[in-house]
């Protein structure tokens, strides 16, 4: 079940940039986008996710990472798909800048992704 979530958050998500899950490459591509499912839980018959992505970038201006920040909303929230072992639906939470010890910039949002199993499925 969460391979078919990664899987779909991926591909959403590499039409805006460069995607990885979990951690990055060393091939410095920026922009770039990182995401990770850093908790779960279960509650009234379906499992839900904590979904963290972090956009980063290089550089002084924050332009096209305030961008992406925009368009990864547009793009996951209430985002619903149909797979074939179970429904999933996307709903944005929150974000913000996050603090890096380097000179990269980075900017994190959270989401909240609530799966039902297929019961034939």
């Amino acid at each position: 079940m969460i391979r078919e979530i990664k899987k779909e958050i991926k591909a959403e998500l590499d039409s805006l940039a460069k995607t990885y899950f979990a951690k990055a490459d060393a091939d410095n591509i920026y922009p770039h986008i990182i995401f990770d499912f850093p908790t779960q839980r279960y509650q009234e018959g379906q499992s839900v996710y904590s979904l963290d992505v972090d956009v980063w970038d290089s550089g002084l201006s924050t332009a096209r990472i305030d961008e992406l920040y925009v368009d990864i909303i547009k793009k996951l929230d209430r985002l619903h798909i149909i797979g074939e072992k179970s429904n999933f639906a996307v709903w944005h939470t929150g974000g913000g800048t996050t603090e890096t010890k380097t000179e990269l910039l980075r900017r994190t949002l959270f989401f909240e992704v609530h799966v039902r199993s297929k019961i034939n499925g």
